[in-house]
């Protein structure tokens, strides 16, 4: 690869006085202190941004991996640990995960034009673009009338540009990403637990926003989308990763697992059940058997915690017991007096609500509500007005019309059949490539699956991970056809 930095370094040229190369560091520490004194907020920023610099630079040189990768992964890594909070943490309105993360995009393009021009006929890129065409081409009337709002809620969108750095990652640097996965994973797995003191961090953590002010932890949207996707990476990539015991890397999946006890998401138990069916179809039956001696060790190991040790723990929606747990699963198949029941029963509601609003005229239909006014009725007891009606598939429909929604089934479309084409042809591919692909699948329709009644791809913490993981997807697969295809055949 290009070094990033170019040019010699001779020894003999010093500073005549040592304590010169601590000037710069003691004159912006000054500033940054007065800075503090009057806008605190700012100068947490600026720190947090000059880390994330040095970071940068040094992991770039360590890794030997662009700057602009590095860029990447260092806000994805701040969206999938700190979800809702990084979303909303930035230089005054401007969140700085979309700062780095849309610089990496410019700075990727810029220095891989040769790779980039093939992909703007991608049929992926390609509906990607139709969909941010159709953004655009509302925006020129919904703008001057709601202003920054049409911004925000066309991100769902904007966003998906992120695909982009995702299919533009270096081919030679696959090792780096999944050992940062890994990291990533094991640091989500300890932020799962803190939930007993979200009160705490939410009320001793800096804050920010552009349209309203949010702690930057105590948040776990997405937590438990990450714990189910590390414990499956345990259980199969990570292997190939790292040389720990096979028991080691088991424990940091049963823990995982445990972890969604806690966070108690119906959608975390149908992303269960989704990948038991895929390994059984994709001829995984020993991947199934780990997956249910995972379950089944963390069920023991939850039993054992509240009637053994009698410590009672208190999960997101009830208490932390087999009971509940099953209780709530029920709620799923609409089993009247389960808990979270009201939650699906709103859900139809705002379905009803968007389908009533698309059908009002032809044009709505065809078109879309466009950007800026909220697409339901509904607030939270904090009077904050809930913009989508939990479910991105539903949202894409809405605001961009049969039109918008025939462009997203192609990209999706075309994900999915890459995936396929791959999988079905696991014989032409080393086992860890195999392994790492069908992750990749498992994560792709987790993701999905979430979004069909959440608004997981409307905020940051949900798009930015789900674009850039899926462009990888779509490197990381074009790459294993190509390798196929070179293969002799017999």
């Amino acid at each position: 690869m290009t070094p990033v930095f170019t040019g010699s370094f001779d020894p003999s040229r010093r500073a005549s006085c040592p304590a010169l190369k601590w000037l710069p560091l003691g004159v912006g520490a000054v500033l940054l202190g007065g800075l503090a004194a009057r806008r605190p907020m700012a100068a947490l920023s600026i720190a947090v941004a000059c880390v994330f610099l040095h970071a940068l630079i040094y992991f770039s040189a360590r890794a030997n991996i662009a700057v602009w990768e590095v860029m990447a992964l260092a806000p994805l890594t701040g969206y999938i640990l700190f979800n809702y909070g990084f979303t909303n943490f930035g230089i005054g309105p401007v969140p700085i995960g979309h700062i780095m993360l849309f610089g990496a995009l410019a700075l990727a393009v810029a220095t891989n034009s040769g790779t980039f021009r093939p992909l703007l006929v991608d049929p992926a890129v390609l509906a990607l673009l139709a969909l941010v065409s159709l953004v655009f081409l509302h925006w020129i009337v919904e703008v001057p009338r709601f202003g920054i709002w049409a911004f925000r809620d066309a991100s769902l969108f904007v966003e998906g540009l992120l695909l982009i750095p995702g299919m533009l990652w270096n081919r030679s640097n696959l090792l780096s990403i999944q050992r940062w996965l890994l990291v990533v994973f094991i640091c989500n797995m300890l932020y799962a637990f803190t939930t007993p003191w979200w009160q705490f961090l939410l009320a001793h953590s800096p804050q920010s926003g552009p349209f309203q002010s949010v702690p930057l932890l105590g948040h776990y949207s997405t937590t438990y989308i990450f714990l189910l996707a590390g414990a499956l990476f345990c259980m199969g990539p990570a292997a190939h990763v790292v040389s720990w015991p096979r028991w080691i890397l088991t424990t940091l999946a049963a823990i995982q697992v445990f972890g969604l006890a806690l966070h108690q998401a119906r959608s975390a138990y149908i992303s269960i059940i989704l990948t038991s069916i895929i390994l059984s179809l994709a001829g995984e039956g020993r991947r199934v058997l780990a997956v249910i001696l995972v379950l089944g060790t963390t069920a023991v190991g939850l039993l054992f915690t509240t009637e053994v040790l009698h410590i009672e723990l208190q999960g997101r929606l009830g208490p932390v017991t087999l009971e509940f747990i099953s209780e709530h699963f029920q709620s799923v198949m609409l089993k009247p007096g389960t808990p979270g029941l009201a939650g699906i029963e709103d859900r139809d509601k705002w379905r009803r609500e968007v389908v009533d609003k698309l059908a009002a005229s032809p044009g709505t239909t065809l078109y879309g509500l466009g950007f800026g006014e909220p697409l339901i009725t509904f607030e939270t007891p904090d009077n904050i007005v809930v913009r989508q009606p939990h479910n991105s598939h539903l949202t894409v429909l809405a605001r961009l019309g049969c039109i918008g929604l025939a462009a997203w089934l192609v990209l999706n479309f075309t994900v999915i059949s890459r995936f396929i084409r791959v999988l079905i042809k696991k014989k032409c591919l080393q086992r860890h490539e195999y392994e790492f692909a069908l992750w990749l699948f498992l994560l792709y329709v987790q993701f999905m699956s979430v979004a069909s009644v959440q608004p997981l791809f409307e905020f940051a913490h949900g798009s930015m991970p789900f674009y850039f993981l899926t462009g990888f997807s779509l490197m990381f697969l074009s790459r294993a056809e190509k390798a196929r295809s070179s293969v002799p055949s017999r």
